[in-house]
């Protein structure tokens, strides 16, 4: 990959430089329904200087862009410290699976207020008994007259106590059908027989939700792709679940090195362990660019995405451990204590980080993967 930016990507970046510059926003609100305003407001913002759905069709709004602006937007987001973009996630996944699949008349009733987060969404794919192997979820979608009826329980939906719509896999097959008796189907949250049930996390906070789905209504226009071809159209929207947003995560994670080597440098001791967090980000740097040149090529996704998710989720469980470690017996309060350190800063990220080997994708799924799409091994 030639890594010299093109004249257009270098006027590309210092367009975005200059107009986060001018339209930053004030202090983001602590967590609670003022920040949900708050990321609404400023992805709104974003949206109306074009600066969301970049690489969407310009009649939707986006700039047609490619993936180093995608690369070089992120990065210049976390290096002026941008607040969030709330429906970022479902920017890149629903979006674009509305694009490739959905009707004319779908793209446009929901991608416009998608892009400018009018209308919040959560995913409804994970269930009790059907986490990593998506294929065993049991919620039903009934076919009955021009509705399908939704009954069933959906689990660690993030956002799902404030989204306005959901968009849910649910069998419409046999439980032997596996893949080829799912659909695809677009929920409003507001519908009757709807119930949302927060799910409280080590941290205290709840971003998580139980969603169940007690004979829930749903006009059969709502299906994206055919009813029982919903597999195909998970799949798509899966593979857009990861990408360039890496970039701006490393510049945030290259911050907090510098914040955990102060730490280590107030205590005396753990420099060692910083040098060796700081040559393991450089390597995922690296295999994220290997994984962005493929992509820039025309190349399908290779097993740099599972690599890069495995070291992901445990280097920032290392980077956290290391923080609350060092602060002794101080590791153990609160960030309600007057005595914590840096407002209890590490051993919150600790307790937070036990998601990052789950979520998006289990550290044990992404090593099925690499042993079948690397190591060549049989299945079973």
């Amino acid at each position: 990959m030639d890594f010299e930016l093109t004249v257009r990507e270098i006027e590309f970046q210092e367009e975005f430089a200059s107009w986060l510059r001018e339209n930053m926003p004030d202090e983001v609100p602590p967590p609670g329904p003022e920040r949900v305003r708050f990321l609404r407001e400023w992805q709104r913002r974003l949206h109306g200087g074009r600066w969301v759905g970049l690489n969407y069709p310009r009649e939707f709004g986006g700039r047609e862009a490619g993936i180093v602006e995608m690369m070089l937007f992120y990065e210049e987001l976390a290096r002026q410290r941008a607040p969030d973009i709330i429906g970022l996630a479902n920017v890149r996944m629903l979006g674009q699976v509305l694009l490739s699949f959905g009707t004319e008349e779908q793209k446009n009733r929901f991608i416009p207020p998608l892009l400018a987060a009018d209308e919040l969404w959560c995913q409804g794919f994970s269930e009790p008994d059907a986490g990593s192997d998506l294929a065993a979820l049991r919620t039903r979608g009934e076919i009955s007259g021009d509705e399908i009826v939704v009954t069933g329980h959906k689990v660690w939906t993030t956002l799902a106590h404030v989204a306005d719509w959901c968009f849910a896999l649910v069998r419409t097959g046999s439980p032997e059908d596996r893949h080829r008796g799912l659909t695809f189907v677009l929920i409003p949250m507001n519908a009757p027989g709807i119930t949302v049930c927060p799910l409280r996390q080590i941290t205290g906070d709840s971003d998580f939700n139980e969603v169940h789905f007690d004979n829930v209504r749903v006009p059969l226009g709502n299906v994206v792709g055919e009813v029982g071809s919903g597999w195909p159209v998970a799949g798509a929207l899966l593979g857009h679940e990861r990408g360039s947003t890496f970039f701006g995560t490393q510049i945030k994670w290259r911050r907090t090195l510098d914040d955990l080597y102060a730490l280590c440098v107030r205590h005396g001791t753990g420099e060692l362990e910083v040098a060796r967090l700081r040559l393991r980000l450089d390597a995922m740097r690296y295999t994220a660019l290997r994984a962005l040149s493929a992509s820039a090529r025309g190349a399908r996704p290779g097993p740099e995405n599972s690599v890069l998710k495995v070291l992901r989720g445990r280097f920032e469980q290392e980077i956290y451990k290391t923080g609350a470690m060092l602060q002794g017996w101080a590791g153990g309060l609160a960030r309600e204590a007057t005595d914590s350190v840096d407002s209890a800063r590490w051993q919150f990220g600790f307790m937070q980080s036990r998601m990052s080997t789950l979520a998006a994708g289990t550290t044990e799924i992404q090593y099925n993967i690499l042993a079948e799409k690397v190591l060549k091994l049989p299945k079973g």
